[in-house]
């Protein structure tokens, strides 16, 4: 069986221009070591400062979470109160009422009304 050399040099001309040999090392070493150095580095960071900073974390944004929702609930009850005075000033009724209301609560305005003097 006779081997030849033609496929191998064929395969590395398809694989287009290797990298120097330093860059190719240094491309190996980073690829492979990056991960451990990652968490590596995780666990020293928890080594340091524990779990602190993120439960401090927490506890600001379940502080921020029960301002916000009182500040919601708020706003909702405006909301519901707003509809409500929209619904009732479409009704030409109670719009009537409210002129009504308006022109007892302004004398000037009651006097015009009436004929009055100005």
């Amino acid at each position: 069986m006779k081997r030849t050399d033609e496929p191998i040099e064929a395969d590395a001309r398809s694989r287009g221009p290797r990298a120097p040999r330093p860059v190719r090392a240094v491309a190996v070493l980073v690829g492979e070591w990056l991960p451990v150095a990652g968490a590596v580095g995780l666990l020293v960071h928890l080594s340091w400062l524990g779990l602190r900073p993120g439960l401090v974390e927490r506890q600001r944004l379940a502080e921020h979470r029960v301002r916000i929702d009182a500040e919601t609930e708020g706003l909702e009850e405006r909301l519901a109160e707003d509809v409500r005075l929209e619904r009732a000033l479409e009704d030409p009724i109670y719009r009537e009422r409210l002129r009504w209301q308006w022109r007892l609560e302004d004398p000037a305005e009651a006097h015009a009304a009436d004929g009055g003097p100005h």
